[in-house]
């Protein structure tokens, strides 16, 4: 089962999102542009200092190569080997190519495992699930899992009309709200945001009139 929105947007990881699969070097310039405000590192890094922590669906390895000098050891994985290959580029981290839903470590492995905007865009409801109970596999006990999501609100959301059942069934899962913040996508001009955002998003995406884009996040956590 596909996300209803898959073929009106590319934020997916279905396999037939083009954008994350083949045209990396957009979707390295979407990731590079998100939170330019870098608030989300502000965040996670109290939470991962000193860790053994693990990054599912890292995409390009952002955060990864952010947090690594701050960890006892993080490793990214992400089921496209394109991003797996951008992300090891220049870096000494380990990344792998794998699916959330097939975690390649043993269990009580890690101190803290999280995500940023990955498990909402696995629309295979079935394959959502075993994402979830992966990640609380692997995570030792008094550990903890963190969801980096969209929030409603902002120009982002706009564009994005993103579902909020999302973000409400975490609740119901046992996880609480984190924290709440506003950043922005910052891109060096507005017709590389049009480029960006219309290859990624769709017609809607096409539409920005300014290379800043505000962009609410919502963050959850949950002790294992």
């Amino acid at each position: 089962m596909k996300n209803k929105n898959d073929k009106e947007h590319g934020l997916t990881l279905s396999d037939n999102s083009e954008v994350y699969y083949d045209k990396n070097d957009l979707y390295v310039s979407f990731a590079e542009a998100e939170d330019s405000l870098g608030l989300v590192e502000k965040a996670l890094r109290p939470e991962i200092k000193g860790k053994v922590v693990i990054d599912i669906g890292c995409g390009t390895g952002k955060y990864v190569r952010l947090f690594k000098p701050y960890t006892q050891f993080i490793t990214g994985i992400d089921l496209s080997p394109q991003q797996v290959l951008i992300a090891g580029e220049g870096s000494d981290a380990k990344f792998i190519v794998a699916g959330a839903d097939k975690i390649p470590y043993p269990d009580n492995f890690f101190d803290v495992a999280y995500e940023t905007w990955c498990l909402s865009c696995i629309g295979d409801l079935e394959v959502r699930e075993k994402a979830f109970a992966e990640m609380e596999r692997v995570v030792k006990p008094g550990g903890k899992i963190i969801l980096v999501e969209n929030d409603e609100g902002g120009e982002f959301d706009e564009i994005l009309k993103e579902s909020s059942e999302f973000r409400d069934s975490m609740l119901n899962r046992g996880f609480s709200v984190k924290e709440k913040i506003k950043t922005q996508f910052k891109f060096k001009t507005v017709e590389e945001a049009r480029r960006v955002f219309g290859d990624v998003l769709g017609e809607r995406g096409k539409q920005v009139s300014s290379n800043i884009i505000k962009h609410n996040i919502i963050i959850f956590e949950k002790l294992v």
